[in-house]
């Protein structure tokens, strides 16, 4: 199976990023959580362990906000 939405946490951590390019290259879209999110990455979330994340940005066609 490939070409889902997959979230995976620790994406800038050394396996998360190697599982998040593994992923991205079989045709996931990939949502990326990491502490410290680069400027340009809109693919991007910062996460706080214990804290809640919404990763679905507003503009999200495929995803409306109610």
């Amino acid at each position: 199976m490939s070409g889902g939405r997959v979230v995976v946490t620790g994406a800038d951590g050394y396996l998360g990023s190697r599982i998040a390019t593994a992923l991205s290259r079989r045709g996931w879209d990939v949502v990326r959580l990491v502490h410290h999110p680069h400027q340009d990455a809109a693919s991007e979330f910062t996460f706080v362990l214990g804290e809640p994340v919404d990763p679905v940005p507003t503009s999200d066609p495929l995803h409306p906000r109610s």
